[in-house]
């Protein structure tokens, strides 16, 4: 029987502009090290973004990779802290990733290497 394969996820998390500071600290303290964050503003219908529970269209994209182990108390946390189970709070979901440029980069993506030690690989 062949072994499943544990991929990291993106997660990414849509939320209304300045609360993306909060989601990434909770992250943080998940145990999830990397984080992006771009400014977007949405362009969908008004009705499109009520049923999603986006209604105001400036928002903050978080991507974030986690290890699939902490993902659990990762939505646990959005939904009691963030209020994600309720419209109108956002959004977050994973994609897998299947591959990562390198073992340099997954050990900095995965917060395994330290600026230092970064550098002297190089």
């Amino acid at each position: 029987m062949m072994e499943e394969q544990k991929y990291l996820k993106l997660i990414i998390t849509i939320v209304e502009r300045g609360k993306g500071k909060n989601i990434a600290s909770m992250y943080r303290k998940a145990g999830v090290v990397y984080h992006f964050c771009a400014l977007g503003k949405g362009t969908a219908r008004s009705e499109l973004l009520d049923y999603l529970g986006i209604g105001e269209t400036e928002k903050e994209v978080l991507f974030s990779i986690a290890e699939p182990e902490a993902l659990a108390p990762i939505w646990q946390k959005l939904n009691s802290d963030f209020h994600f189970d309720k419209p109108g709070h956002g959004i977050a979901f994973t994609i897998p990733i299947a591959s990562i440029g390198g073992k340099l980069t997954l050990n900095y993506v995965l917060g395994l290497i330290g600026k230092e030690q970064k550098n002297e690989e190089r």
